[in-house]
């Protein structure tokens, strides 16, 4: 796999309607077990919390291809443009958080084993599944911190 060529930069404004367009390919994409009226449902709220998270984007030759949002050490996600996944670039986003913060957590739907293997890699370790904020499906609190 060859490294992307982009850069990880912060959120601007002018970034807004394609963030919302990748996290909402990526969710009805990796999460085919909700359905896809859930996130459209919940798009007024990611407005809202794009505005109080730190949000890291992935840009390459002038199109954004994705993101990571913080809230405080918990990644509240990391989303990639499903046609551009497999190229190194949630990588990218995650290892630059890592090289920001000392500890890192996020929440994985257990129905999703790839990103729970995606952050396991990635020296996160998981915890038993918990119910989620979307019944009846569970989740992995999966955490990280850096080591000396």
């Amino acid at each position: 796999m060859m490294k992307p060529k982009g850069v990880v930069r912060a959120f601007q404004p002018k970034d807004l309607d394609r963030v919302i367009e990748i996290w909402l390919a990526a969710n009805t994409s990796a999460h085919a077990f909700i359905p896809s009226k859930v996130w459209m449902d919940n798009l007024p709220d990611l407005r809202n919390a794009l505005t109080q998270a730190a949000v890291f984007v992935y840009e390459s030759e002038g199109k954004l291809c994705g993101f990571i949002g913080l809230q405080g050490s918990y990644i509240a996600g990391l989303f990639v443009d499903p046609t551009m996944q497999g190229h190194g670039i949630g990588s990218l986003l995650l290892g630059d958080c890592q090289s920001r913060y000392d500890r890192l957590s996020l929440d994985v739907f257990a129905e999703n084993p790839r990103a729970k293997r995606f952050y396991e890699r990635h020296g996160f370790s998981a915890g038993e599944p918990k119910p989620s904020g979307f019944p009846p499906h569970l989740e992995h609190r999966m955490e990280w911190e850096k080591t000396t």
